[in-house]
Formats: C-alpha cells, structure tokens, sequence
C-alpha cells in the first residue's frame, strides 16, 4: 500500500506518485488511442478505461486492448503472465504496450527482483523457454 500511495499506511503524507503517474499515463492513452476493450469496454467506444483486480479478471479476455498497467506486481510471476496473456489472446488486432509501475528503492522494486529471479530459474531450469523481457 505504501509504495502505490503512502496516504493509505501514514495519513500524514499527502499524495500518491504512482497514482498521479496512473493517471496521467490514462490520460495520455485515451487521448492518443481512444483505449477501447472487455463487454461494454470493448463494445462502447465511449468506454475507454477498465480497471481491474486479479479477482475481478478472472476468465476475462481483452483482445482489444492496446494498454495494460499493473500498478502492484504478484509475487508469483505466473500470475502476472496471465495478466499480460489476458490482453494478448487470439482476436488482438494491437500492439499492446505493457506498463509495470514499480516504485524505485522500495519493497515492490525488491518484489521484482524475486519475480525475475523465479522466472530465471524456471526458464533454465525447468524449460528452454525464451527469457521474459521485463
């Protein structure tokens, strides 16, 4: 919670660098891309942003969408495989841009190293699958 918005652990600290990139990341999209995807997210152009949590993405595809943001990174990377697979299933006419917020010198930044290192284990060790590139 810290690293995505410091108010919500120290109400003290006004302010949220991840959230204020959030939202200038969507503001930049839809402006640029008209982001259109999922039922009436990929049905209503008027529609341009669908956000998400794990649980609420369960079974969902989007095909349409040209932008994915994972704002909090999952400790096993395979879930956030399935995140980015979401968006690139059979139907997608994009190309998707993939956005990992991750705030720099923190406990997420240390998350990721984890995530990498779980993901180069399994990728030379348990199979020859190409490295994951993030």
């Amino acid at each position: 919670m810290a690293c995505n918005a410091s108010g919500l652990v120290d109400k003290t600290t006004p302010g949220s660098p991840k959230l204020d990139e959030l939202a200038s990341i969507l503001e930049e999209t839809c402006q640029l891309s008209g982001l259109t995807d999922g039922a009436r997210f990929r049905d209503d152009e008027a529609c341009q942003v669908f956000i998400s949590t794990d649980a609420g993405g369960t079974a969902l595809n989007l095909q349409s969408a040209s932008v994915l943001v994972n704002l909090d990174l999952p400790w096993n990377p395979e879930v956030l495989d399935q995140r980015v697979a979401r968006v690139h299933r059979l139907g997608q006419r994009s190309k998707v841009q993939v956005l990992h917020l991750v705030a720099p010198d923190s406990y997420e930044e240390q998350v990721l190293g984890l995530i990498r290192g779980k993901c180069n284990l399994f990728d030379n060790v348990l199979t020859r699958m190409p490295a994951r590139t993030w």
